[in-house]
C-alpha cells in the first residue's frame, strides 16, 4: 500500500531558460543593474512566465484568475445579505 516507486520527473535543461526571452524579467534586470546589483537566479524565476498563449504586460492579470473565480457570487451574496440585514433591521427597529 503505497510502495509504488515512479521515477522523478526529468529536470529541464537550465540553458532553456533565457531572461532576455522574457520582457518583464529582463526590465527587472535592468532597474538591479541600475542599483548596482545582479540577481544570478532570476533565471529560475522564467518558467513562471513562458505560459503558451499568455501576454506577458507589467500587470499578470492570469495570476490573478484562480483568486478571482468565485468574485463575482461572492459579491452577489454579500449584497443579497445586506439587504436582507438592512431589511430585517428596519422591521425590528419600528417594532416595539
Amino acid at each position: 500500500m503505497g510502495h509504488d516507486h515512479h521515477e522523478l520527473p526529468p529536470v529541464p535543461d537550465f540553458r532553456k531558460y533565457n531572461v532576455d526571452d522574457v520582457p518583464i524579467l529582463k526590465e527587472t534586470q535592468r532597474k538591479l543593474a541600475f542599483h548596482g546589483l545582479r540577481d544570478p537566479w532570476l533565471r529560475n524565476e522564467v518558467w513562471k512566465y513562458q505560459i503558451p498563449g499568455q501576454n506577458h504586460t507589467k500587470y499578470n492579470f492570469h495570476r490573478l484568475k484562480p483568486a478571482l473565480t468565485g468574485f463575482k457570487y461572492g459579491l452577489a451574496l454579500a449584497l443579497i445579505m445586506t439587504a436582507i440585514s438592512k431589511t430585517m433591521a428596519r422591521k425590528i427597529e419600528h417594532h416595539h
